[in-house]
């Protein structure tokens, strides 16, 4: 059935992406709703024609493709002019009308998933000779119940993930950091970022170097890629923000194969404009996710800290796996001991495992040790962006051990096997899934594959 799409952005609060054709009275639009519709002068669309979408519309902007879809070519629209809310409908009312357009809103912007007010802010460096051996501190990488089983699985062959590649979408990194190879690939990596903590704290939990000092990733022999690019927020979408985690994701399907593992460290608002909600809510994105798992890519992505019920009928199915299912794995937030879910975790049916949601010992911010700016640590990284790249981890672990033995994985199969196995979820919060914590022994038993 052909899908429509909501007037404005602004509507979303009340009206996901996947409502029917509206009607609209801008007159019932709330100031503070206005306020929202006017920050934005981008509109994402999908038309089965570029050239007549084109001819028809130029009188609005201008239209840049930036990716081809089986049943069409997905783009923004830049606007001649900022609207106010009655321009707004106006637009949205004349797009609705054109029978070649599939999908028409205003653009969400993405921002990476850790929790501001949760993690450090960096403290000022002191020079130490030697960097401290801090992975007897990093709790996920012990046996299972506390960790993954990290450590015993670099004993097994492809155990330490050498045969798989990784790349990660981010904000910004510390890319000469003293625990980090150089990356096979740099799609991007802006220089005038308010903060590389985040990019570094990820890269340290998946890819750190085993080198007797700072922090060890989970898959730490695995090639590493990175792109990077400025958040923003919702007042000030920019063309930067629209493009950027589209070239980041036809980044990361170029330059990966089956296999190999695209990490999302990003989150976009959803049905609640005050709320996160995971990035594959919308259909842009949803598009190109799905694009790289059909590639037999394993994509991995935060489910978001908006603390919002997936299963609530303001989502209209969009995480119903039966309706919709990009192939992605999609990672919720527990605490490191108990493992119940987290207040801030986004959770519902469609969340498929769990990580750390706070209290995470990696590279960066220099809480618990900073001697440098690439030299800076911490034991306090929090949120859905801590947890996802412990998942990360596994899953380049498993993949690379899956072929060393010759066995292929497809991005459904790895998915399975995340959600058959594991420490199960506290018993406090069942009923609001975030799935079970991942248990590498546990997913080989299940592979059947020898240690």
């Amino acid at each position: 059935m052909k899908k429509t799409f909501p007037l404005l952005l602004a509507t979303l609060i009340a009206t996901p992406a996947f409502a029917g054709i509206m009607t609209f009275d801008a007159l019932k639009l709330s100031k503070a709703r206005a306020q929202y519709l006017i920050s934005s002068e981008t509109i994402i669309v999908k038309v089965k024609s570029q050239d007549k979408f084109v001819r028809n519309h130029s009188d609005l902007g201008n239209f840049s493709p930036f990716f081809q879809a089986e049943d069409g070519t997905w783009g923004y629209l830049k606007l001649h002019l900022l609207p106010d809310a009655f321009t707004a409908a106006n637009i949205m009312a004349e797009l609705s009308q054109d029978r070649e357009i599939e999908h028409a809103y205003f653009a969400p912007i993405p921002k990476n998933a850790s929790l501001p007010d949760a993690n450090p802010e960096s403290v000022e460096a002191s020079y130490v000779e030697e960097t401290p051996d801090f992975e007897s501190q990093q709790n996920y990488l012990q046996p299972a119940p506390v960790g993954v089983g990290a450590i015993k699985a670099w004993d097994i062959a492809g155990g330490t993930g050498k045969n798989v590649k990784v790349i990660d979408i981010e904000t910004c990194y510390e890319d000469h950091h003293e625990d980090f190879e150089t990356p096979f690939y740099v799609g991007n990596n802006p220089r005038n970022c308010e903060s590389t903590d985040h990019g570094t704290a990820v890269w340290g939990e998946i890819a750190a170097k085993r080198d007797g000092k700072g922090v060890t990733g989970i898959a730490h022999e695995a090639q590493y890629g990175i792109y990077g690019f400025i958040e923003g927020d919702l007042a000030d979408v920019d063309d930067q923000y629209i493009k950027s985690i589209n070239l980041a994701i036809q980044g990361a399907i170029d330059n990966l194969s089956s296999g190999d593992v695209m990490v999302i460290e990003q989150q976009m608002v959803g049905p609640d404009l005050k709320k996160y909600t995971a990035v594959e809510y919308w259909p842009h994105i949803f598009d190109q996710l799905k694009a790289a798992t059909k590639k037999g890519i394993h994509c991995v992505q935060a489910a978001g800290n908006g603390s919002s019920n997936f299963d609530d009928s303001s989502y209209e199915g969009a995480f119903d796996l039966k309706k919709r299912d990009s192939g992605c794995i999609m990672v919720g937030a527990v605490g490191p001991t108990d493992k119940e879910r987290l207040s801030f975790s986004n959770y519902g049916a469609r969340v498929d495992v769990a990580g750390y949601g706070r209290g995470v010992v990696t590279t960066g911010y220099g809480d618990l040790f900073n001697a440098a700016p690439e030299r800076k640590y911490t034991a306090r990284f929090s949120g859905t962006s801590s947890a996802t790249p412990i998942v990360s981890g596994v899953v380049a672990v498993i993949s690379s051990i899956a072929k060393e033995n010759r066995k292929k994985l497809t991005p459904k199969n790895m998915r399975d096997l995340l959600r058959q196995t594991g420490v199960p979820q506290g018993p406090t919060t069942r009923s609001q899934r975030v799935g079970n914590f991942p248990v590498i022994d546990q997913m080989l038993n299940k592979l059947r594959i020898r240690r």
